[in-house]
């Protein structure tokens, strides 16, 4: 039974609820949607739908044959509920269907049957499909109600045109003609006044069928002040209309899509499957190259775009059938070694000093007097010394340097004689085989000329 059906169904079950508010029931109502009474099927695996409806709710459905249960099924509590199960006739025969529902109050219903008889004929006819229908005219009597479908034929396309007739003297709810086996209905609503006669041609559109099955329509009315369903049956001409049925057709297999990544964003390619390995190249982002490989875990994928190199699945998107790409070992990662860090370190002085700190000019006959002095400096250093130079003036009037040579405890240098009478000022550099380099404090020697 087609959902939509249902949820017609359901309307007017909700009518009458509102209708009878504040009428207490005595428990759900329930009513088989399929098979409808007096139905002949074939001995086949066979769908029993029911609905029921309760204002406290419906807690389960309970499906028997015969008076024997076949299924106990639990539904959602809400106030229409709907249930189906599949059940296989033993063989064929005339067989009782009942379904009884309860509602959360734990309250049974009225139960409600469909007697239905089983056949060997895996396809019975149309005509042994009908149900009885009243031959009481309509207007001999009030209690006289039908519903009947008069005439079925095949419209072009896809449409079939059905006349309904549908009485009852104290008006008509609604009603639903609906395919039981493919997505197909019309529906409608009746209004007040409520008509006491329905006489239509209504119009269905199918789709096309990929089973190759006959194609049969039910009728069910629905009229006031009872629960009763009024339900008939017809199969389309011949069993199903022409053009209706559609044998499916297997697609051949298509050719596998080639695997691809996208660059998501702008990505580097590398030489393995790892951060380690050197960039080969880059994918720019939008741009697509051929898979060729995978790692174990298919973390990074083996293109290439102009050459062989690994992307991570990290910045691409995958396309294709990757099924038939093979796992490929990764390469040797070869380490670079790093240079060791270039030293930045300078030298430093920690000991400097001039001896003595007076001479005298050069010449004269002053005796016992040191016409130069020695200037000494100890530096500590992280790598080798390239030099240490000591710079000296005189008042700008004369100045010079010296390249102070290793030995002792440091380094050290003579400076003078000289000519020029003043204060010597002194300091040194010193440079390490890194070019850092270090500058002394300044030391100072007098310098005076030689009075007998």
């Amino acid at each position: 039974m087609r959902r939509l059906t249902y949820l017609f169904l359901g309307i007017f079950l909700l009518v009458l609820i509102l209708s009878a508010c504040g009428v207490p029931t005595s428990g759900p109502q329930a009513w088989l949607d399929w098979p409808l009474d007096n139905a002949i099927v074939p001995i086949a695996p066979l769908t029993i739908q029911a609905h029921a409806s309760d204002s406290d709710g419906i807690s389960r459905f309970k499906f028997e044959v015969d008076g024997s249960s076949i299924a106990n099924v639990k539904v959602d509590g809400s106030r229409l509920g709907e249930a189906s199960i599949e059940w296989t006739p033993p063989g064929p025969g005339t067989y009782l269907i009942s379904v009884q529902t309860v509602d959360k109050s734990g309250n049974p219903g009225v139960v409600a049957t469909a007697r239905v008889t089983v056949t060997s004929d895996p396809t019975p006819t149309p005509d042994a499909l009908f149900l009885a229908e009243t031959t009481t005219p309509f207007a001999e009597s009030a209690e006289t109600t039908f519903a009947k479908i008069s005439h079925i034929e095949c419209g072009p396309d896809q449409t079939v045109y059905i006349d309904i007739s549908i009485g009852n003297l104290q008006g008509i709810l609604g009603y639903s003609l609906y395919s039981t086996w493919i997505d197909a209905s019309v529906a409608e609503v009746l209004t007040e006044p409520l008509p006491q006669l329905v006489e239509k041609r209504l119009q269905i559109t199918e789709p096309i069928d990929t089973i190759d099955r006959q194609h049969q329509f039910t009728l069910v009315a629905e009229i006031p002040e009872t629960s009763t369903l009024l339900a008939t049956n017809i199969y389309e001409p011949g069993g199903r209309c022409p053009g209706h049925y559609q044998e499916e057709v297997e697609m051949a297999p298509s050719d596998p899509i080639a695997p691809l990544v996208n660059a998501t964003q702008n990505a580097n390619c590398r030489r393995g499957p790892s951060l380690e390995y050197d960039i080969v190249t880059n994918l720019l982002e939008g741009q697509s190259a051929e898979i060729t490989g995978r790692s174990t875990d298919s973390s990074w994928w083996v293109i290439n775009p102009g050459t062989t190199c690994w992307i991570s699945g990290a910045v691409v998107d995958v396309s294709g059938d990757i099924t038939g790409v093979a796992v490929v070992s990764a390469p040797p990662l070869t380490v670079t070694e790093e240079p060791p860090p270039s030293d930045t370190t300078p030298p430093s002085f920690y000991s400097i000093g001039v001896s003595p700190d007076l001479i005298l000019t050069e010449g004269g006959v002053c005796e016992g007097y040191e016409r130069a002095t020695v200037v000494a400096a100890a530096v500590a250093h992280d790598g080798d010394l390239s030099s240490v130079v000591a710079y000296w003036n005189i008042g700008g009037a004369e100045s010079g340097q010296v390249t102070l040579q290793e030995g002792g405890l440091g380094h050290w240098a003579l400076i003078g004689p000289v000519n020029t009478v003043g204060t010597m000022e002194i300091y040194m550099i010193a440079v390490d085989t890194s070019g850092n380099s270090a500058q002394s404090d300044t030391l100072y020697v007098t310098v005076n000329s030689c009075i007998e």
